[in-house]
């Protein structure tokens, strides 16, 4: 794990910026009947839960991804898989500190990159990481190629590159987390339920659409809804 290796210490990377994180996931052997991806707002504090449908069972995870509150996962998440006919003491269960984006930073040395979660590139609104560090990584492989090519700042133009391509969007991502997480059920209400949101954020997530094409609208809803009589 990013969050537990030395390689970056080692490399003189020694204050990275980030966010902590943490998730819990559940491996679940089943019969699935729905294809579906659901999401819950409500049961965990700064966070979500999921459960992600697989060819043979579920994926049932929890997160929380501002704030510090001491939360028991376990139990909630006990809670939550119940709801699917899921007995979590059956399951596998794995903990994943994550490595929140909090900010650009330099990623180049001499001689070496960090990518993927070692750099912190994971979503702050959503902790997705598998994208962003797969992002990094080709990001990273084209800069050696240029350097091995001769290019002598290219290690440098990588630190330029993520902070472009991708910093640039998690600004906002961390902007719509900061409100969103803090007053969930607003959120949901202005956000989340409304019929547009998850095709939008399917495009988000898919590389079709920046937190920045949609963050202005969201915010000034989400701002609105903590007026009162101004939900709409």
């Amino acid at each position: 794990m990013a969050l537990k290796g030395q390689m970056a210490k080692w490399l003189g990377f020694s204050d990275r910026k980030r966010r902590l994180a943490g998730a819990l996931e559940a491996e679940a052997p089943a019969n699935i009947q729905d294809s579906r991806i659901h999401f819950e707002f409500g049961m965990v504090k700064n966070g979500y839960i999921w459960n992600f449908p697989k060819a043979d069972g579920y994926s049932i995870g929890i997160g929380t991804f501002r704030g510090g509150e001491q939360q028991d996962f376990k139990s909630i998440l006990t809670e939550y898989a119940a709801s699917f006919g899921i007995d979590l003491k059956t399951t596998k269960q794995y903990g994943h500190p994550l490595c929140l984006w909090d900010g650009d930073q330099t990623l180049h040395t001499q001689n070496a990159l960090l990518a993927g979660e070692a750099a912190c590139v994971v979503d702050p609104m959503t902790a997705e990481g598998i994208r962003p560090s797969i992002f990094s990584g080709m990001k990273a492989a084209e800069a050696i190629d240029q350097a091995l090519g001769g290019s002598a700042n290219a290690l440098e133009q990588y630190t330029e590159v993520i902070s472009k391509e991708w910093g640039s969007d998690m600004v906002w991502a961390q902007r719509l987390a900061g409100v969103f997480y803090r007053v969930p059920g607003i959120g949901y209400k202005v956000g989340v339920k409304r019929p547009s949101a998850p095709a939008r954020m399917g495009k988000i997530l898919s590389g079709h659409m920046r937190y920045g094409d949609v963050a202005g609208r969201a915010l000034k809803r989400l701002s609105t809804g903590l007026i009162p009589g101004m939900g709409g």
